[in-house]
């Protein structure tokens, strides 16, 4: 492909996004005009590991090659559920989303065919993949199955091999064992702004007129707008919902609730350090929220709240845990994240100091909470 723009952002070892844009090898006849400019490729990078290379026929191509406004579209339009929505949908059934999404794709085979609760499970899983997975960027392509999510302070990516409908048997992609990585919000977000930066200003000078170029490139611009979307930002990292709407309501319910309490817990309960592009430090509310398995209602997330409220002492960090918290190093192994599996010796976690040797999953979480904490079971 002769390439007639091209850029590249970020650390390859790290995290980093290449666009390509090139001739339209059908010559407009397969896309709309607009979107026939976009023909190119991209490359997407993680931890060293191209998750765009892809064997044809057993010949290794490094890029996908398809039309691209679609994906810069997307990745405009889902900015920040993608970079801070942490919560999955239905249940948490894996070490990362895309594991996660894999195992719940269908509801259980024991829930009522017919029920609305089956209805709930499948709007709601779709409604996720859709902000989340490249896949719902393709428009027709061939694109890696990979899942982008909020997990924490982290970006977390995860990929793995799934076949869709129409996938051609000779194709293949190169990463065909699922794996993951998790690095600092930023570190995704300002390498992929500069490439969708690069992408805005380059598609209206192939087409001044084109109102859907100048459109793009004003909400590229406006993601920098911090002040502006910083509510809806910390609102996604809440997750107090399954979609756009039920999220923000979720927020405003919680925000209302704060708003009762004192300056000092409310202050230290919503305060988050933000860049331009992303939160990049979780305010304790939105942690909490987003944290939270997906079948935790409202009712139950605000109680919770509530205990978080009337333990918070600015002079103190964490007094009821001291005798049980311990820093625990993250060892490097010298290999990347993805041949560290979950389950095994290198990510288990250390025994916590609460005075037994029995793995942490026999111990009764609630239970420690409680007795150390000094809160009563019922608000919990």
């Amino acid at each position: 492909m002769s390439t007639r723009c091209e850029r590249l952002a970020g650390d390859t070892g790290a995290f980093a996004l290449t666009l390509a844009f090139g001739q339209d090898p059908d010559d407009g006849q397969a896309a709309e005009p607009d979107v026939s400019l976009s023909w190119g490729s991209f490359q997407l990078w993680v931890e060293g590991r191209n998750l765009c290379a892809h064997r044809e026929a057993g010949e290794r191509i490094e890029s996908v090659h398809w039309y691209l406004l679609p994906l810069i579209e997307w990745f405009v339009a889902h900015w920040n559920p993608l970079l801070h929505e942490e919560r999955l949908p239905a249940r948490n059934l894996g070490d990362t989303a895309w594991e996660s999404l894999r195992a719940t794709r269908f509801p259980p085979p024991a829930m009522d065919e017919s029920s609305e609760r089956q209805a709930c499970w499948e709007d709601d899983w779709q409604s996720w993949w859709m902000r989340h997975a490249l896949r719902a960027a393709s428009d027709g392509g061939l694109f890696p199955d990979v899942v982008v999510r909020r997990l924490r302070d982290f970006v977390e990516i995860s990929w793995g091999q799934t076949r869709t409908a129409g996938m051609p048997e000779h194709v293949d992609f190169a990463e065909s064992a699922s794996g993951f990585s998790r690095l600092p919000a930023a570190a995704v977000a300002d390498p992929l702004h500069e490439v969708l930066a690069g992408a805005s200003e380059y598609l209206p000078s192939r087409a001044p007129a084109a109102e859907r170029f100048r459109k793009l490139r004003k909400r590229v611009t406006a993601l920098r707008a911090a002040e502006r979307h910083r509510e809806r930002r910390l609102m996604w990292l809440a997750g107090l919902g399954t979609d756009e709407r039920t999220i923000h309501t979720g927020w405003q319910r919680a925000k209302r609730y704060l708003s009762t309490c004192a300056e000092l817990p409310r202050h230290a309960m919503l305060e988050a350090s933000a860049s331009p592009l992303v939160v990049t430090g979780s305010c304790q509310a939105a942690l909490m929220f987003g944290s939270l398995a997906p079948n935790v209602g409202k009712a139950d997330a605000l109680a919770l709240a509530d205990v978080m409220v009337a333990l918070h002492d600015p002079g103190s960090a964490s007094r009821p845990f001291e005798s049980i918290r311990g820093a625990a190093p993250i060892e490097d192994f010298g290999d990347p994240s993805w041949h560290q599996a979950p389950g095994s010796r290198r990510l288990r976690p250390p025994v916590p100091r609460y005075g037994s040797r029995r793995p942490l999953r026999a111990m009764h979480f609630g239970r420690l909470v409680v007795q150390k904490c000094g809160t009563s079971a019922s608000r919990l």
